[in-house]
């Protein structure tokens, strides 16, 4: 049995874990662990510039290059960093023989042809003599080059586009000729004249591809046109003249860290492909391998030594994601059905905050503020990006995930609200109230056609990869949501009045966005995010987080009695692990086994859309064998803490505290910081995020002491404990 006392402790001990990882400036660092792709991508960028960069430095003065000069190789540090990330890739090779993109992933294709190319162009460490064999011959198993291509066909966009998976796969090809594995003739002639042509043209003449793949394609089209010259001489000449007119544009999306959307893998992409290019000295390689140099794992002695993470900066991220965590931002230990205000609610009886830690983390969310979206717009809105870099381009996940921190934190304090000024004329940072007014119309302009949000970018950027997510479209519905009557409510105050078309066109939004939502649920009740994911699911979807998300949506809006909510609770509670946890994460077969897919299928529960709404494995009633994780059992949870029948249904009520006790036992053993690959990068890369465990297991459990301490028929006492 478990008792009040018992999950009081377990709420206590996960929360001042996450407040242990706050920094001194008030912010979360949600630096990614070392993933086998990013590490294999930078030591092959690092080593390629260094090549092809020798010849010149060599023909320079001798005073022409500093040591302090961007972008310079200090080759003893080099060796030093190669090594080591060899050796930490060595001791990454899962047992068929393959890399995964972390260290917690089943192998697959992309990654291990990475590491693969990683190693031819730098050496194998003498102690991993059959490391190459092993490799050679899962690749050959999976169909090698050709099979990634498959792949990437199989995987392609409905909508005709360039998905994720077909970029990174042109990306490794021209990593593979690089490396010599493959001649450049296999890899495709990229037409990155079409980053300088005018929009309406390349519109009729292309397909767009994903806002974060251009440069890299870029780059890769340069390498495969210095090393593969067209044979015809007049194409020849227009194409090299064109590729001079092209690095405009790419240098044009680098950030002032010297990455290409804050990320190592393609960043390190284009680093080796200009370098292979006869460009290795360009200023865009220099301050792009000074961003490598500066964000690899380079402390000796820890696990992570040698190896570079997928994305090196994801502060705004998980700072607005522990904010709300801690701070209580949840419909479900509420269940607001009426517009109020924000008012006050109170922390924990161990006051694990202060004033000072709220002022702390408000101040730097606010600091975090951008509009660096490049997208002319006659308002003063602004979103946040997925870092702390100002000049990066927002996007509609982490500005919702920003607003809704922004809300909890003004709900701290009643009247906190009313004492802020708000002015409709000039966006001023340093009031909460005036930057959530300028977040909201952000969110406003970039909602997509089809009444949803994307997942990284607005809609006017012409991103083939910003179509609608349920993820972040629920997200975006719950941030206006919160914000909606406040916002009305500091307006009327000021001098100008209440905005009524921007309140009216708020509801619009959500409407419309809510009906989008209906539209997307699957046959069988769930919904099926963008932003993560699971490979142990057929697809590789995760309809649990997405259904947990969109849930949240349909509570803070109140819309509990309808059909869409009904069916994805019931598909929740019916996604339920026997140990009472949500998840499955296991070792995949031999994917060139016979009938592999199949007993992967069988051995999942729940759905594999196709698209059409159809489920293309049974559910079962129990998973045997499998293994739930901390992140989706507590998305699950919470979730479910929102479903009206949690007082009144036996079934509910008993599914619900068994993944409480699953939760509170996983605290109790200490295994609430083990974090699992559900997160898909918008490069199509996964990972996994150490701070998801506890941030999300906080806000879990924060949610079941305020929904269940007033409820009798579910207090904790009453909740049986699953071993």
């Amino acid at each position: 049995m478990i008792d009040s006392q018992r999950l009081r402790a377990a709420t206590a001990t996960v929360r001042g874990d996450l407040l242990a990882e706050c920094e001194v400036d008030g912010s979360w660092r949600g630096r990614l662990t070392g993933s086998p792709a990013a590490t294999a991508a930078a030591l092959s960028a690092l080593s390629v510039a260094r090549q092809r960069a020798r010849t010149a430095i060599a023909a320079r003065p001798a005073n022409a290059l500093s040591e302090n000069a961007p972008g310079t190789i200090d080759d003893e540090r080099l060796d030093r960093m190669i090594l080591a990330g060899l050796h930490w890739l060595v001791a990454r090779q899962n047992a068929d023989g393959g890399w995964g993109d972390s260290d917690r992933s089943p192998s697959n294709l992309a990654a291990t042809l990475m590491v693969r190319a990683a190693f031819q162009l730098t050496g194998i460490p003498a102690e991993a003599p059959t490391l190459v064999d092993q490799a050679d011959a899962y690749l050959a198993r999976l169909g090698g080059v050709r099979g990634l291509k498959r792949r990437a066909i199989v995987q392609q966009s409905p909508q005709g586009a360039a998905s994720a998976h077909q970029v990174l796969t042109n990306c490794v090809l021209a990593h593979c000729a690089l490396a010599g594995m493959i001649s450049w003739q296999d890899v495709p002639s990229l037409a990155f004249e079409m980053d300088w042509l005018p929009h309406r043209l390349t519109d009729y003449l292309h397909t767009p591809e994903p806002s974060w793949a251009r440069s890299p394609l870029i780059a890769a089209g340069l390498a495969r046109l210095h090393q593969q010259p067209p044979l015809n001489p007049l194409l020849r000449i227009a194409r090299r003249r064109a590729a001079e007119q092209s690095l405009e544009p790419l240098a044009a999306t680098q950030t002032a860290d010297g990455s290409f959307m804050g990320g190592v893998v393609p960043t390190s992409f284009v680093v080796m492909c200009l370098a292979g290019a006869g460009r290795a000295d360009h200023p865009v390689v220099r301050r792009a391998i000074r961003y490598l140099l500066d964000s690899s794992c380079d402390r000796d002695g820890a696990d992570d030594h040698g190896c570079w993470p997928i994305e090196t900066d994801r502060s705004t991220h998980v700072t607005s994601w522990a904010i709300s965590a801690l701070l209580g931002d949840r419909s479900t230990s509420s269940h607001r059905s009426d517009e109020n205000d924000l008012n006050e609610t109170t922390l924990s009886e161990t006051t694990l905050s202060t004033e000072r830690s709220l002022a702390a983390w408000q101040s730097w969310l606010l600091e975090q503020q951008s509009r660096s979206d490049g997208s002319p717009t006659v308002s003063e809105a602004a979103g946040w990006s997925r870092g702390a870099s100002t000049d990066a381009a927002p996007n509609a996940a982490d500005t919702a995930a920003a607003l809704l921190a922004l809300a909890a934190l003004a709900r701290q304090k009643r009247g906190h609200v009313d004492s802020l000024r708000f002015d409709t004329n000039q966006r001023a940072s340093s009031t909460l109230v005036s930057a959530a007014s300028s977040g909201i119309d952000w969110l406003l302009e970039s909602q997509d056609d089809d009444g949803g949000w994307p997942v990284n970018c607005c809609k006017d950027d012409g991103d083939a990869g910003a179509s609608s997510a349920a993820d972040i479209t629920a997200q975006c519905v719950r941030a206006l949501k919160a914000w909606a009557a406040p916002l009305a409510a500091a307006e009327s105050k000021s001098p100008r009045g209440v905005s009524l078309s921007k309140t009216g066109r708020i509801r619009s939004v959500i409407e419309r966005a809510m009906a989008w939502l209906e539209s997307r649920q699957q046959a069988d009740g769930a919904w099926v995010p963008r932003a993560f994911g699971n490979q142990f699911y057929p697809r590789e979807e995760n309809p649990i987080v997405g259904t947990a998300q969109v849930l949240a949506a349909f509570v803070d809006q109140g819309r509990l009695a309808g059909g869409p909510a009904r069916r994805g609770f019931d598909w929740l509670l019916s996604a339920q692990h026997a140990s009472g946890g949500w998840g499955v994460w296991c070792r995949l077969p031999d994917p060139a086994a016979p009938n592999a897919r199949e007993r992967v299928c069988k051995s999942n529960p729940s759905h594999s859309s196709a698209g059409n709404g159809q489920s293309n494995c049974a559910r079962q009633k129990a998973w045997s064998g499998d293994v739930p994780s901390i992140e989706e059992t507590a998305l699950a949870v919470e979730a479910l803490l929102g479903d009206p029948r949690l007082a009144t249904d036996a079934v509910v009520r008993s599914k619900v505290a068994r993944g409480l006790a699953w939760l509170v036992d996983a605290v109790e053993g200490d295994r609430h910081r083990h974090a699992v690959p559900i997160g898909l990068h918008f490069s199509g890369l996964w990972y996994y995020e150490p701070l998801y465990p506890l941030l999300l297991t906080a806000s879990a459990l924060s949610a079941a002491e305020a929904r269940i301490s007033p409820t009798p028929a579910l207090r904790p006492a009453s909740i049986q404990s699953v071993r």
